[in-house]
Formats: C-alpha cells, structure tokens, sequence
C-alpha cells in the first residue's frame, strides 16, 4: 500500500482504511459505506470547529450563540450538499472524505498557532504531522501553504494586506512556517504527477493543448460555483467533449465572469475582506483538479469540489451570521437556514440512489450527459449484465457513433453480432476494432474465429499467428490454432499448440480432449489415454 501506484494514485492511508474495512466486512458493501459516512461526519465535526474559529476572528464582538449555530450551518452546508455525494458514496473516492479530515485537522492546529504566544512550535508540528496524513490519503490539498497565506492575512491578520510589505524582515517567521507546509505540498504533487503518468491516465499537451486547459480551468471555477448554487442535474461523469473547439464560446463566458468576480472581490477587499479571502481560497484549492494538468476523461466531477467548495460553506455560515445582526431575528434566520439545509438534505437521499447499481448509475449519467460516448458505453456494459442483449448493442452503436475511434464498444458490438449470428457484420466490426487497436490481442483471437467459420483457414491462421506475436501466452489463441491445424492435418504442429495453451489453462477441459485426439491420430494412444481421462475428471468436477 506504501509502495505501489496503483489505479494512478499514491494513497497508502486511503488504501489502509479499505484494508481494515475487508477485514471486518469481506466484501459486504454496507460496511463500507458505514465507514464512509462516519469519516465524512467526522470531517464535518471538524470544519465546524475550523469554521468556528475563522468566524470568531472575523467577527471579534460577536455573540457565542449565534457564531455556533452559523459555524453549524456551514458544516451541515458543506457536509449534506448534493456535490458531496460522489466523494461519499462512491468507494473508490474514500480519499477525498479521509484526506478531508487530516486537512481539517491540520487547519485547526494552525488556526492555534496563530493565537498562541507560546507552545507554539508542538502545535505546528501536530498540524505538519495532520498534513502530511491528509497528503497520504489524496494528494488534492497540496496547495495548503497558499490558503495559509490568504488566512493570515485575513483573518488572521499575521501579514499585512499589502503584498509589498510581505517581505519585511518581522514577517520572516511567518514565511519559514509556510515553507514547511509548501515543501511536502510540492513533493505530494510530483508523486501525484508519476502516479497518474504511470497508469497512463495523465493527457499529453499534444493530445489536449494549452487553450484547451486554459478553457476548461475557467469553466470548472464557474461550474463549481454554479452547481453549489443550483445542484440540480449532477452527473457522475462530465466527460471531456469530443468537439472541444465547440466550446469556445463558453469558455470566453466562463473567462469573462471569472475576471469579472475576481476584480469586483479585489476592489471591494477592503469592506469584505473574508469573501475575498474565500475566493481566494477557493482559486488555491481547486488548481490541483481544475485541468491543467488534464487526468482521464473527466472535464469537471462532483468529487473535486469536495475541498474548494469549504469556502462557500464557510461563507454561507458567515452570512447567516450577518444576517442575524442586520434583521436582530436569530430564530426566523435559523429557521430559514434550517429549511435550507432539509432541502439540500433531500436532494443529496436523491442523488445518492443513483449509487445503488450499475444500470441505474449509468442510466441517470446518460439521462444528464446523453453525449458522452463512455457514459453510453458503460451504459451497455451495465445492460448486457442485465441479460438484454438487443438494449446493450444499441448503447454500444450510440457510443461509437459519438466516438468512431471507440475501440471498447466496437470490440463489445463485434462479440455480441457474433454471439446473434450476425458474422459477416461482427467481422467487420472487429476489423475496425483491430485498426483502431492494432495491439489488442483478443481483437485478433476472435476475429480468427469468425473467419474460421466463414471457411477463410489462411486469413484466420494469419489473425492467430498475429495474436501470439501479441500475447506469446495467450492461451485461447494457442488452442484455437492448434484446432485449425489438426483440421489441415497438420497434427505435430497442432499438439504443440495445444500443449502450450494446457501450459498456461490446465484445468481447461476441451483443451485435453483435443490435445488428446491429435495424440490419438498420431498412434500416441498412452499419452491420449492420459488426456482423455483429465478431460473427464475435469468435466465432472
């Protein structure tokens, strides 16, 4: 867990809790949305506490009940918002909600370092500590250090609102302490950078350009803002666009309002300083996954709202707060908010249904996103588990026609117009699939097959011998030539074939019964006899 990888990320804590997880529950699911759910309440916990605090320095003559019911509001804002049910429901992103926690933790030490004359030095080194925990669930907040910045100058007042004035030698301190939250933040991102490089997820400039991720960074500011506004058609999936040059325009718009909200902040820093600061903080944490360094498919995802969006839980606290002193009518406020929060609570029960299988996952994704060719895909993949053939073909006829190179789909149409009997048509189909992915053995191996039924022996021996050069070890392949070579007589070739595919699938009946034939044809009747009698043990187990 502390030395691999795997799946592109390096999550050794995350992989832990999992590990700990299958030990209790094997592969039961319920244990591990239990244990989710108590992570992601315990974040919550936490943030109130961070948003407290934050509240409380922002708000120096404030009244204690009203700042805890505000700090409240924003952790019930952010903990049962419809965005967080990817991060939450989805297993795989156990990250986000454990790295959350260390974050939070982190952040509370270091709120206390800046209040404290002295013990100072323990405090920081248990927020260091937290931090690095966070950074070894998911690397997402390796920008920490910049939001530690933007915290003390606002609220925390530690640097001055001029940035000319930063570098005074009385601020040295200051910036020593940022240095060792900006160190391990920066090492996180490498290891990241590798991780995603190595399991072939992290996109080339050449094959996603500058302008591209330039547009799509713009985009996911806004579209982050806008969904915590209006959570309404949330998708597992915001796939990529195909056409992305289509999207210019909104990438211009998306540019323009963002421009714009950071100049109208800018100048209105002086009579609100916290949402400044929060937008701030918000810009900082959603870098990371804003698509710069493009990953997958993914154009923007519920789950990478999870860490920037604390900022508009934070102010929604803050406004409720605000709200409170300017009407002088805590209940009616509270009230409201409550009524506020029961509806997000309901659309997050909602969104978090679609989680409950496959079909119904991929259902809702293409209901929202009926372009997305992988959506579409995975759609038929669900379907045909399902046992509706006919369903399933025409998900995967729709992803390829919203993606012609779509080797996946066109390899599943093939096998499934072959499993009708539609051969002439499969064969077409995995001709494509193979000029697509000239690579991919099994491409080869059936494509053989067919032709073999279609009588075309020299074109399917062809497909075969290429699908070894391939897969030197690919069982079937090895089995299937062997058939075709016992059919043209050619018995001594046959049986080595046979026998290197009984190397790799010995417990494969039909491979021995062959193998078996071609030995008795060959007056090897000791070594035929052999096979013949593994075949049947094999059959009767």
């Amino acid at each position: 867990m502390f030395t691999t990888f795997h799946l592109g990320h390096y999550q050794p804590l995350s992989w832990l809790t999992l590990g700990v997880d299958y030990s209790l529950w094997g592969l039961n699911p319920f244990g591990y949305h239990l244990t989710g759910l108590l992570l992601h309440a315990v974040g919550a916990v936490l943030f109130y506490f961070v948003c407290l605090r934050l509240l409380r320095l922002s708000f120096a003559a404030a009244e204690t009940a009203a700042l805890r019911r505000s700090a409240a509001f924003a952790a019930l804002f952010f903990a049962i918002h419809p965005l967080r049910v990817e991060s939450v429901a989805w297993i795989t992103e156990r990250r986000d909600v454990l790295s959350g926690i260390f974050l939070f933790a982190s952040v509370l030490l270091y709120l206390r370092v800046a209040e404290k004359k002295s013990g100072r030095a323990r405090l920081l080194v248990g927020s260091l500590l937290f931090y690095g925990l966070s950074l070894l669930s998911k690397a997402s907040g390796m920008t920490l250090a910049l939001v530690l910045v933007v915290l003390d100058v606002y609220p925390l007042r530690r640097l001055p609102s001029s940035p000319s004035e930063w570098l005074a030698h009385r601020y040295r301190a200051v910036w020593l302490e940022k240095v060792t939250f900006l160190i391990p933040g920066m090492v996180a991102g490498i290891v990241a950078l590798t991780a995603q490089k190595q399991a072939g997820a992290l996109v080339s400039v050449g094959a996603y350009g500058v302008g591209r991720r330039l547009g799509q960074a713009v985009y996911s500011a806004v579209f982050y803002i806008w969904k915590t506004i209006a959570p309404g058609y949330l998708s597992p999936l915001y796939q990529v666009p195909f056409q992305a040059d289509s999207w210019f325009l909104v990438f211009t718009i998306s540019g323009v309002a963002l421009a714009a909200i950071t100049v109208i902040l800018f100048a209105m820093r002086k009579i609100a300083p916290g949402v400044f600061a929060a937008w701030l903080c918000y810009l900082a944490l959603l870098a990371p996954v804003s698509g710069f360094a493009q990953s997958g498919i993914q154009f923007v995802a519920d789950r990478y709202s999870y860490l920037p969006c604390l900022a508009w839980a934070l102010l929604a606290g803050a406004g409720c707060y605000k709200l409170v002193f300017k009407i002088q009518r805590l209940h009616m406020v509270f009230a409201c908010g409550s009524i506020l929060l029961l509806v997000l609570g309901l659309a997050t029960w909602r969104q978090a249904f679609i989680w409950h299988d496959s079909g119904t996952l991929w259902r809702h994704t293409v209901s929202v996103m009926p372009e997305s060719s992988v959506a579409n895909y995975n759609l038929g993949v669900a379907v045909e588990a399902e046992g509706d053939i006919e369903d399933a073909m025409a998900d995967y006829r729709k992803a390829i026609s919203l993606d012609e190179a779509y080797a996946e789909a066109r390899y599943n149409l093939a096998r499934l117009l072959a499993r009708k009997g539609d051969i002439d048509e499969a064969i077409s189909e995995y001709r494509r699939t193979a000029a697509i992915e000239p690579t991919d053995a099994d491409t080869h191996n059936n494509l053989a097959l067919l032709l073999m039924k279609r009588g075309k022996n020299d074109e399917a021996r062809a497909e075969l011998m290429r699908t070894i050069q391939i897969d030197p070890n690919h069982a079937r392949a090895h089995y299937n030539l062997g058939k075709l070579l016992a059919s043209e007589g050619r018995l001594d070739d046959a049986t080595s074939h046979f026998q290197r595919a009984i190397a790799k699938e010995p417990n494969v009946a039909e491979i021995h019964e062959q193998l078996a034939r071609a030995l008795a044809q060959q007056g090897r009747k000791e070594d035929a006899m052999r096979h013949y009698e593994e075949a049947v043990r094999l059959m009767r187990r």
